[in-house]
């Protein structure tokens, strides 16, 4: 008996499916070429305007081809149009694609002024308090005062409202936290369980999500390059679905094409997308997904983001010093051991709670890092402010005479205090000198000759 042959009817590939991935890219790069010089050769506002458009709009969607740009002047070729332009609108396109390719303008001051904010839900009070400080003794707001910002968790809430397009004043971002505690964390026991056991959070998720987005809208990230004024952004999340947790940094900058970020990251998304996803934090708020990416709260992993915000500056300025670092903490509270707890020393027994404890004390520890950068950074460089509580304060705390009572010792550590942030103050505003003035606008020049002969 002989077996039939089936015969496999031919089926034709798609032809998307066999496209050649280096032709793909080619094709990319020819359009950005051709967008470089359709760039150079508009003579119009309008037309220039619409190019510049054309452009953004590419990067956003071909971020693999910034790097092509750049090595074709295409910095060069946005600062000779900043340089002869006076249009506004034009301007501001003109910063946020420099912005994308990782371009930034020497820093205001002697050098790089850093601030970085830990995470610590509620405790964030402590450091609007000593914010409010630094500004009144310097006579400015906090954007004017740093060249780069760097947040995490409730620092993520801090550092988003206080730079363009918001520059929401340190008591408005106070009364966030007001109204975070009244709306959001204020609920009873029995729904709190509940939502925990379906959603793996214990509040409603909804609730802060409107609340965020009341207070800071849905700017984009990158555009906040548009404002002259604005200083770079670092929020930092955690990845919690790739095999191995990781930072991920939401940016408003690009990384300059022949330097790369140790970390995850992008510039594309919202600032409501960056808060959110640092403050995710477990069994408080649901996780959050962007793309293939879930996050959970940034202080899962870095609860003190001071040496990232360091790497992350010196990709940007990488031939400039740093003059000030400043590092907020949200408050230490270190209790004198209890009675069990020295009997467990001496018996040299350790309970499985007061284990689970330490482990999650030493994930989220802030005071680590903070002695690594003060053996590494020169003295007068790098300051710590993390007040000393008289009292357990929990990120998640309603409890009004807590809050009063952070407040208060925060008030009393500016007081006494006072010699270190008068030192911050004058160093934050102290001036570029001449020399350094000078040489700026000499490489400036030389980046617009060396773009005029290509």
């Amino acid at each position: 008996m002989k077996s039939k042959i089936i015969k496999v009817p031919d089926t034709k590939i798609p032809e998307w499916k066999t496209l050649n991935l280096a032709s793909s890219r080619e094709s990319v790069n020819v359009k950005t070429l051709r967008l470089l010089s359709g760039l150079v050769a508009a003579d119009k506002i309008s037309s220039r305007l619409r190019r510049l458009e054309d452009l953004y709009h590419h990067l956003l969607a071909h971020p693999e081809t910034i790097a092509f740009a750049c090595k074709r002047n295409a910095v060069q070729i946005l600062l000779v149009m900043r340089n002869s332009l006076r249009d506004k609108i034009t301007l501001e396109l003109i910063g946020q694609l420099l912005a994308i390719f990782g371009y930034v303008d020497p820093p205001k001051s002697r050098g790089l002024r850093i601030l970085s904010i830990d995470g610590g839900g509620m405790r964030g009070i402590a450091v609007i308090k000593m914010l409010e400080k630094i500004e009144n003794l310097s006579g400015k707001k906090v954007y004017e005062l740093f060249d780069f910002i760097c947040g995490v968790s409730t620092g993520a809430i801090i550092a988003c409202c206080l730079v363009p397009p918001h520059c929401m004043p340190l008591d408005k971002v106070h009364q966030l936290y007001r109204t975070m505690s009244s709306k959001v964390f204020n609920q009873s026991a029995f729904w709190g369980t509940s939502k925990l056991m379906w959603n793996h959070a214990y509040y409603d998720t909804a609730i802060w999500e409107n609340l965020l987005k009341d207070y800071v809208g849905n700017s984009v990230l990158i555009d906040t390059a548009k404002y002259s004024n604005c200083p770079k952004i670092a929020v930092i999340s955690t990845i919690v679905n790739h095999s191995k947790v990781a930072p991920y940094i939401f940016r408003n900058y690009g990384n300059p094409y022949n330097r790369s970020s140790e970390y995850h990251g992008g510039f594309q998304h919202s600032m409501f997308e960056a808060i959110r996803a640092s403050a995710a934090a477990p069994t408080i708020f649901e996780e959050f997904r962007t793309g293939n990416i879930l996050h959970q709260d940034g202080g899962i992993i870095v609860n003190n983001p001071t040496a990232v915000a360091l790497h992350e500056a010196k990709l940007l300025w990488p031939n400039e010093h740093i003059s000030c670092i400043v590092s907020c903490g949200t408050g230490r509270y270190d209790p004198l051991p209890m009675t069990d707890q020295l009997r467990n020393l001496k018996e040299g027994s350790t309970s499985w709670k007061s284990m689970l404890d330490k482990i999650l004390e030493s994930a989220t520890d802030t005071e680590s890092i903070h002695t690594l950068i003060s053996d590494i950074l020169p003295e007068g460089v790098y300051f710590r402010l993390n007040p000393h509580l008289s009292g357990m304060v929990s990120m998640d705390d309603i409890n009004d005479e807590r809050i009063s009572r952070l407040e208060e010792d925060t008030n009393m550590y500016c007081r006494r205090n006072e010699e270190k942030f008068v030192e911050i103050s004058k160093i934050l505003v102290t001036k570029r000198s001449v020399f350094q003035q000078t040489y700026d606008k000499l490489l400036y020049h030389t980046k617009l000759f060396k773009s005029k002969i290509n």
